[in-house]
């Protein structure tokens, strides 16, 4: 060790702190420097091999080409880090913080990365072997990422992309995805409970071979995507493009549809029961021969749809648009039928009797509710002051004092 080397660790001994120093090509496996601040100082080739860092802060400084094998990094900061030709495995990064850098070929367990923040990080060939908590990454890319025996859960990832990752028998829960790119993914095995996915992508994707329970995806898009025969129960796909998705013979009971665009999608023979559609656009969609009691498709677009031979039990079509739908031998019981906008519908073979009695409070409501803004009254207002003295005159005296009659 060269003589400002020594001079820099007496340094460091005494203030905990470092700046701008040439620690390069040193040996100092097993040291002890946590709780320190370092700005700007030189690692590169280092052999850091086990050293505590724990609860030290990191600014600017450079690691390349050093040994990280075995490093403490537990609830540290790392801003602008180089970490190029590092060697990073079995690195604690627990609670820490990492910023603006690139790390390649890192061999990390799962459980090292939990409740790790990322921001701006660019991992590229990455092996991640075991389950990974509360991890949160914004701005961040997974290149080439491979995940073993490995499950996600409560994790966040804002603004990433995933690209040529791997993360077949993976499991996750909880895990939010927002503005997200997943692009030539291995997914298979996969299953994902109680997710989120917010404006993310997922273009003519076939979610068919995922395991997707209780998951949301609020404003995606997934025009022609494939969900055939899954089961995705307990899901919704609130105000997403949804335009040619195939459903055909899934399971998606309980789920929410509400204000998604569905044209000319398929849900042929897919048990669909208590799903809800209020305000989707179902204009030409396929319900043949799928179970749908007890769904709700208020003010839902469902011109030229087919629904022949569906189990309309209890259903709520209140105000819906249903113009050249057909609706041939299905079952009406108890279903709500008020207000629908038809022409040119074709109702064979479906006994329209068995459906609730028309409810007059309901619809008076319904049509209040849905009064354009524009809409013009013309008020008597004649009529309104003489009924409002004559109220007045039949209260007693007493009860009246501080009103006026004067109107």
């Amino acid at each position: 060790m060269r003589k400002e080397q020594e001079e820099a660790l007496e340094e460091l001994y005494l203030t905990k702190m470092l700046t701008k120093r040439d620690l390069s090509n040193c040996d100092f496996s097993g040291f002890n420097f946590s709780g320190c601040a370092f700005a700007g100082v030189d690692f590169s080739g280092c052999n850091l091999r086990g050293v505590n860092f724990s609860s030290s802060q990191f600014a600017f400084c450079v690691f390349e080409g050093a040994d990280l094998d075995g490093v403490s990094a537990l609830s540290c900061q790392f801003i602008s880090p180089d970490f190029s030709r590092a060697n990073i495995k079995n690195v604690d990064f627990r609670a820490t913080t990492i910023m603006e850098t690139s790390i390649a070929n890192a061999k990390i367990s799962g459980e090292m990365l939990s409740t790790c923040i990322l921001s701006e990080v660019d991992f590229v060939n990455a092996i991640v072997d075991g389950k990974i908590e509360k991890l949160m990454a914004s701005d961040c890319n997974f290149i080439g990422l491979k995940i073993l025996n490995g499950s996600l859960e409560r994790c966040s990832f804002t603004s990433c992309k995933f690209e040529e990752t791997g993360v077949t028998g993976t499991r996750f829960s909880e895990v939010s995805f927002v503005e997200t790119e997943l692009l030539n993914c291995e997914m298979t095995d996969v299953s994902m409970d109680k997710c989120l996915f917010k404006n993310m992508e997922f273009p003519d994707w076939y979610f068919s071979s995922l395991q997707i329970q209780a998951s949301q995806f609020v404003e995606c898009k997934l025009p022609r995507a494939v969900f055939s025969g899954g089961n995705y129960e307990g899901c919704g796909f609130l105000q997403s493009d949804m335009t040619e998705v195939n459903f055909e013979e899934a399971t998606a009971t309980s789920c929410n549809f509400a204000g998604a665009d569905l044209t000319k999608a398929n849900f042929k023979n897919a048990k669909l029961d208590y799903t809800i559609w209020n305000e989707a656009n179902l204009k030409a969609v396929h319900f043949d021969g799928s179970t749908l009691q007890g769904s709700s498709f208020e003010t839902a677009n469902l011109n030229s749809a087919v629904l022949d031979n569906c189990d309309l039990s209890y259903a709520n079509l209140s105000l819906a648009l249903m113009s050249k739908a057909s609706i041939r031998d299905a079952e009406l019981n108890m279903a709500k039928l008020d207000l629908i906008q038809e022409e040119e519908t074709i109702w064979t073979g479906s006994n329209k009797k068995k459906a609730q009695p028309v409810d007059e409070p309901k619809i008076a409501a319904l049509q209040q509710k849905h009064i354009p803004e524009d809409t013009e009254f013309d008020i008597d207002l004649s009529y309104i002051k003489k009924e409002a003295l004559r109220i007045f005159d039949k209260v007693e005296k007493g009860k009246t004092r501080g009103f006026s009659k004067e109107i």
